[in-house]
Order: C-alpha cells, then structure tokens, then sequence
C-alpha cells in the first residue's frame, strides 16, 4: 500500500513517465488493491538480465500467470510488462484513501 508519504514519489515518477498514475487515488497501490513481488535478492534499479538468479524472470512469470488463473490482473500481459505487478481487477471500486489497519 503506498499512503501520503508516498504522493510525491508517485507525482515524480508520473512526470518522468514512469507511471500513468500521477496521485494515489489514481493507481491500485494507493488503494491496496496490488502488489509487486519480487523474488529474494531482486534488485529493482537494475534489469532484468543483470538480476542474480538466472530463472528470475522465469519464477516472475510461473507466479503473474498463476496470480492470473486466480483472477488478479498480471502485470507481465502488459505491452509494457511490469512483470512482479499483480492487481485485483476491480482495485478502482476501492476506497479512496484506504482504511487504516491497526
């Protein structure tokens, strides 16, 4: 879940075209409605080819395509794949912000 502390971060990376979401409210992160798994040892500043596990990526997409089969909306289909992203396909109907949890 990305909250307030999270707004400018997601602001900068709109502008540098890096998201489509340019507030909270407008990506499933800032509603909890998605995740990015990452496999241990993933380093998420260098490509994928230069990760330390070679069957990565492999493991990245054996996971989105089962998150898939069980109706999650898988980054890794994407024309640009965001392969560790996972989101729940109805993540708009979410609250906006989310609950707090305690």
């Amino acid at each position: 879940l990305r909250t307030a502390a999270d707004s400018a971060g997601q602001a900068a990376a709109c502008k540098a075209d890096l998201s489509h979401a340019c507030t909270l409210k407008d990506t499933p992160h800032g509603r909890g409605g998605a995740l990015d798994i990452w496999p241990v040892g993933f380093v998420p500043t260098r490509s994928y080819a230069d990760q330390p596990l070679p069957d990565m990526l492999e493991k990245m997409m054996e996971f989105g395509r089962w998150a898939a089969s069980k109706g999650w909306v898988w980054g890794g289909n994407w024309a640009d794949p965001d392969y560790p992203h996972v989101e729940l396909a109805n993540w708009r109907s979410l609250p906006f912000p989310p609950p707090e949890y305690s």
